[in-house]
């Protein structure tokens, strides 16, 4: 089996070079049933609470799991505000995706809002956007290795 490099500089790269799409986003005073709409018309794990045009909170799917189920009767009159992580960590798109990784594995997030210098949101970096970036980098011979495996574009991840 041969050795393959990955070159290290790949965990340098600026968030803001990961090409994301812009976050999902809900006023931070709408209701639990309506932000589990706008998840779901979105087909989105998380989205960003804004009061202001600022960030203000992030709600996902976890959250909805073990905050809601079973203890919210009423999704319509309860305000997202009521389950949401307020003023949650984020990172700049200058930042390095390495940051993002050591922040996800040591917080254990699993979505990371990454903002302007304003505070408002630009995209939501998840841990799997950084493995098929980090994937991507991979040598082509490495990832075709097996001719029945390849992998899938981001979109066809799930």
């Amino acid at each position: 089996m041969s050795k393959v490099a990955l070159d290290l500089d790949v965990f340098d790269t600026a968030l803001g070079d990961l090409e994301l799409a812009a976050p999902v986003c809900i006023n931070s005073e709408s209701s639990i049933l309506e932000a589990v709409k706008v998840m779901q018309d979105n087909s989105v794990g998380s989205i960003l609470c804004l009061k202001e045009g600022k960030l203000d909170g992030i709600v996902t799917e976890r959250d909805y799991l073990m905050k809601v189920l079973n203890n919210i009767d009423n999704l319509d009159s309860n305000s997202i505000n009521s389950i949401m992580t307020h003023h949650p960590f984020t990172l700049s798109v200058n930042q390095p995706i390495r940051m993002a990784m050591i922040e996800m594995n040591t917080n254990q997030f699993r979505n990371l809002p990454v903002v302007d210098d304003k505070g408002a949101p630009l995209f939501i970096v998840t841990m799997k956007d950084l493995v098929h970036f980090i994937l991507s980098k991979l040598p082509k011979d490495l990832k075709n290795a097996d001719a029945n495996f390849d992998i899938p574009d981001h979109d066809d991840l799930y």
